[in-house]
C-alpha cells in the first residue's frame, strides 16, 4: 500500500517543479521577447550581438584575472561602493546580454525550498489518510464475512425448502373444478405446486384434442374411401358404355369398308379421265411458267433498282454525320478557345498578384533596412559606449558587426534581385505561349469553318442527285408495275382454270384418307383404351386392399395410443432425492484512491466507490439467484418428463421400456406414412377424374366423327341414286338435248343441282 501512495505523493512534487520550471522558462521567453525581433533578420542581429558580448565576457574576465582592479564581474555583483557610471553601463551590459541569470537562480532556489515543504506537508497528511483507509478496509472485511455467513444459511433454508416442495409435487392429478379456480387466479398469486399442476392438466388437455383431431382425420379417410369406391362403380359403369359402343362403331366400320371400296372403283375410272385433261393443263402451265420467268426478271430489275436508292440514302446519311461531326468539333474549338481565354485571364491575375506579392516583398525588404539603421543606431550606441574602455578589442567587434550587416544586406539584395528576374522571365514565359495558343486555336478554327463549308456544298450536291434518282426510279417502277399487272393478270386467268380442276380431284382423295386414317385411328384408340382401364382397374384393386390394410392398422394403433395416453394421465411419480447445496465466493476488490485531490473529497469519493462495490455484489448476487431459480425449474420440468416415463412405464411394466419406445416413435411413423398415402390417394382420385373427363371428351369427339360418317353415307347413297341415270344422260346426249334440262330422278333440273354434284355430272357426261 506505501508504493502506490508514495506515487500519488510524488505526482503533485512534480508538477509543481514543472509549473516552477515553465514560470522560470516564461520570464526568461518574456525578457527575450524583449530584446529579440521576430523575423529571421533580428535573430541574426542577437546572434552576432552574443557573440560580441562573449568576447567582450572574455576580455573583462582576462582583465580581472590580470589584478587591473576594475573589474567587471565586481561591479555587476552586489558592491555598492564602487564607480559611478561605469557600474551602471556594465549592469545594463550584463542584463542584456547575459538576460540576468544569477536573479533566476535565486528564484528557483527560493521555489525549490518551498516545494520542499509543501512536499513534507503532503506526505504526513497522505500518511494519516492512508491509516484511515486502512481502518476502514478492515471494518469493511468483517462486514462481508458476516453477510456471507448470513447467506450461507439462507442457502441451507431453501434448498430444504425445494426439497419440501418437490415431495409435495408427487402428486399431478387435478379435477375439472379445481383447474378452473387455479385458472381464474393469477400467475403471481399460485404457489409453485398449483402452478405445476396447472401447466400439466393444459398439457393433457393439448394431447385430448390431438386425439380428437387425429379421430376425425380417420373418419375423413374413411369417407373418401367410400367416395373412390362409388367412383370406382361409376368407372365400370361407363366401361360397359363403352364396350356397348364399341360394338356399334365396328358395325358401322363394316359398312363404311364396303362403301369405300366401291366408291374407290368408281374414282379411279375418273382419275383415268382427269389424266387426259392434265396433259392439255400442263402444255398451259409451261407457258404460265415463262411468263412468271419474266416477271422474276423485271422484279429483279426493280430490286437492283431500290439497292442502288438505298445505297444513295446511306451515303446522304453519312455526309449528314459527317456534318455533325464537322459541327462538334467546331463547338469543342469554341470551348477550347474560350477556356485558353479564360487562362490568359487568371494568368493576367496571377501575374498581378505575383506584382502584388513583389511590392510586398519590396515593403518588407524597406522595414528591414529600416530595422537595420535602427540596429546600426543602437550599434553605434553601443560602440559610443565601448569606445572608453575596449580599444583595439572593439574595434575588432564593430568590424565584425559591420561585416555581418553588409553580408545579410548583400544577401537580401541578391535574392530580391533573383525573385524579380524570376518572377519577370516566368510572366515573359507564359504570355508568350497563351498568344501561341491562341494563334493555334484561331488558325484551326479557320480550317474547320474551310472544312464545313466543302462538306456542305458536298451535301447539298448529294441531295439534289438523290432527288433525282428518286424521281427517275419512281416512272420506271410505276412502267414496270403496270406491265407486271397485266401479265399477273394473264397468269391468274391460265392458274384459275388449273387450280379448279385440280381442287376437286384433290378434295376427294383427301377425305378418302382422312376417313382412312379416322377409322384406323378408332379401331387403336378403342384397343388402347380397353387395355389400360383393365390395367387401372386391376391397379385400383391393388390399392383399396392396401389401404384397407393401413386403415386397420391405423384404427388399432389409436386404440393403443388412447390407451397408453389414459394410463399417462392416471400414473404418479415416486419420491425423488435431495439437492445438492452449491457454495457461494464473493470477494471485494477496491480502487486506487485519486492523487492530488483533497482528503474531504477522496473520503467521499471512496464511501461512492464502497456503494457502487457493494450496489454491483448485491445484483451479481440476485442474478446468481435467478439462475439458481431457473436451475430448479428445468428440475421440475425434468422431473415432469421422467413422470410421464414412468406413467408409461407402468402400462407396459412387461416390457422393457426402450421397446416401448421404439415402438411409440414407430407408431409416429406409421401416422405420418398414412397421411402421406392419403394425400397419394387423393392426387390418384383427381388424376382417375381428370381420365375420366378425357374420356367423355374422347366419347363427344367420336360421336362427330359417326355423324360425320353418316353425312358421308347419305352422300354415298346419292352418288349410287345417280349413277343409273348415267345411261339415260348418254342416250340424251345422242340425240341432241341440252344437259342443263335433263330430267332428273328426284325433278331436279341439272342446273338446279349444287356446283360438286353438276361438275361431276359434267365429267361423266365428257366420257
Amino acid at each position: 500500500m506505501d508504493g502506490p501512495q508514495d506515487f500519488g505523493a510524488v505526482s503533485p512534487i512534480a508538477d509543481d517543479i514543472s509549473s516552477v520550471g515553465v514560470e522560470s522558462h516564461s520570464s526568461l521567453g518574456k525578457l527575450d521577447a524583449e530584446t529579440d525581433e521576430e523575423d529571421n533578420l533580428s535573430a541574426e542581429i542577437d546572434a552576432a550581438l552574443a557573440r560580441a558580448s562573449e568576447g567582450a565576457g572574455g576580455v573583462l574576465m582576462q582583465r580581472n584575472a590580470g589584478g587591473g582592479g576594475k573589474s567587471i564581474s565586481k561591479a555587476s555583483g552586489e558592491d555598492v561602493g564602487g564607480g559611478g557610471t561605469r557600474k551602471k553601463l556594465l549592469e545594463d551590459l550584463s542584463f542584456q546580454l547575459t538576460l540576468q541569470p544569477e536573479e533566476a537562480i535565486r528564484r528557483n532556489e527560493v521555489e525549490r525550498t518551498a516545494l520542499e515543504v509543501q512536499l513534507e506537508h503532503q506526505r504526513w497528511v497522505h500518511k494519516n489518510e492512508l491509516e484511515k483507509e486502512r481502518k476502514m478496509h478492515a471494518e469493511a472485511v468483517a462486514t462481508l464475512k458476516q453477510e456471507m455467513d448470513r447467506k450461507l444459511l439462507t442457502h441451507y433454508d431453501m434448498a430444504k425448502d425445494l426439497q419440501s416442495i418437490k415431495i409435495s409435487l408427487g402428486d399431478f392429478s387435478l379435477s375439472e373444478k379445481n383447474y378452473e379456480e387455479l385458472r381464474s387466479r393469477k400467475e403471481e398469486a399460485l404457489s409453485l405446486r398449483e402452478y405445476v399442476l396447472l401447466k400439466v392438466h393444459n398439457v393433457k388437455k393439448d394431447r385430448e384434442k390431438r386425439i380428437q383431431a387425429l379421430e376425425r382425420e380417420k373418419e375423413e379417410a374413411q369417407t373418401a374411401k367410400q367416395e373412390t369406391l362409388l367412383k370406382l362403380e361409376r368407372t365400370e359403369a361407363g366401361l360397359a358404355r363403352l364396350e356397348q359402343s364399341r360394338d356399334g362403331l365396328q358395325a358401322d366400320y363394316a359398312l363404311l369398308r364396303e362403301q369405300s371400296s366401291a366408291q374407290i372403283t368408281k374414282l379411279t375410272e375418273e382419275l383415268s379421265s382427269l389424266q387426259q385433261s392434265k396433259d392439255s393443263v400442263e402444255s398451259r402451265s409451261r407457258v404460265l411458267a415463262q411468263l412468271e420467268q419474266n416477271t422474276r426478271r423485271l422484279e429483279d430489275d426493280l430490286h437492283a433498282s431500290k439497292r442502288e436508292a438505298a445505297k444513295l440514302e446511306s451515303r446522304l446519311a453519312e455526309a449528314q454525320i459527317d456534318v455533325v461531326k464537322n459541327q462538334e468539333k467546331a463547338n469543342e474549338l469554341d470551348t477550347k478557345l474560350c477556356l485558353s481565354q479564360q487562362q490568359e485571364s487568371s494568368l493576367v491575375k496571377q501575374v498581378s498578384l505575383l506584382e502584388i506579392a513583389n511590392e510586398k516583398l519590396q515593403g518588407d525588404l524597406d522595414a528591414t533596412l529600416s530595422r537595420l539603421d535602427s540596429a546600426k543606431e543602437k550599434k553605434r550606441d553601443l560602440v559610443r559606449k565601448f569606445e572608453l574602455e575596449k580599444g583595439k578589442d572593439t574595434l575588432d567587434l564593430q568590424e565584425r558587426i559591420d561585416a555581418e550587416v553588409s553580408r545579410l544586406k548583400e544577401q537580401m539584395e541578391m535574392d530580391v534581385g533573383r525573385i524579380r528576374s524570376n518572377l519577370v522571365e516566368l510572366h515573359a514565359k507564359e504570355v508568350a505561349l497563351l498568344k501561341e495558343r491562341v494563334h493555334y486555336v484561331e488558325g484551326e478554327r479557320e480550317r474547320l469553318s474551310r472544312k464545313l463549308q466543302d462538306e456542305e456544298h458536298r451535301s447539298q450536291e448529294l441531295q439534289v442527285s438523290l432527288t433525282n434518282t428518286h424521281s427517275r426510279l419512281s416512272n420506271e417502277i410505276t412502267e414496270l408495275k403496270g406491265v407486271s399487272r397485266l401479265r399477273h393478270f394473264e397468269v391468274e386467268k391460265y392458274s384459275l382454270s388449273y387450280e379448279e380442276t385440280l381442287q376437286a380431284l384433290n378434295k376427294e382423295t383427301q377425305e378418302n384418307e382422312v376417313l382412312k386414317k379416322k377409322v384406323e385411328l378408332l379401331t387403336k384408340e378403342y384397343y388402347e383404351m380397353e387395355v389400360r382401364l383393365k390395367k387401372e382397374h386391376a391397379g385400383t384393386e391393388m390399392e383399396n386392399v392396401t389401404l384397407k390394410e393401413q386403415l386397420k392398422s391405423y384404427t388399432d394403433m389409436e386404440l393403443e395410443l388412447n390407451g397408453a395416453l389414459k394410463d399417462i394421465s392416471e400414473y404418479r411419480d415416486p419420491a425423488i432425492g435431495n439437492a445438492v447445496p452449491s457454495s457461494v465466493e464473493d470477494a471485494l476488490i477496491l480502487g486506487a484512491t485519486l492523487s492530488g485531490a483533497p482528503s474531504q473529497a477522496r473520503r467521499r469519493i471512496q464511501e461512492s466507490l464502497l456503494l457502487a462495490q457493494q450496489l454491483q455484489r448485491k445484483g451479481k448476487e440476485l442474478a446468481d439467484a435467478r439462475g439458481e431459480l431457473e436451475v430448479e425449474r428445468e428440475k421440475v420440468r425434468a422431473l415432469q418428463k421422467a413422470k410421464m416415463l414412468a406413467e408409461q412405464a407402468k402400462e407396459w411394466h412387461d416390457e422393457p421400456r426402450h421397446y416401448l419406445v421404439e415402438q411409440l416413435r414407430e407408431k409416429e411413423g406409421e401416422i405420418l406414412d398414412l397421411r402421406r398415402s392419403q394425400e397419394l390417394l387423393e392426387r390418384e382420385y383427381e388424376t382417375l377424374k381428370d381420365r375420366f373427363v378425357e374420356l367423355q371428351d374422347r366419347g363427344r369427339e367420336t360421336e362427330a366423327d359417326l355423324k360425320a360418317i353418316l353425312t358421308q353415307r347419305e352422300q354415298l347413297e346419292y352418288l349410287k341414286q345417280q349413277a343409273p341415270q348415267r345411261e339415260q344422260l348418254e342416250f340424251m346426249k345422242q340425240s341432241g338435248a341440252s344437259s342443263a334440262f335433263i330430267p332428273r330422278s328426284d325433278g331436279v333440273k341439272l342446273s338446279q343441282v349444287p356446283a360438286k354434284v353438276a361438275w361431276f355430272d359434267n365429267l361423266r357426261s365428257a366420257k
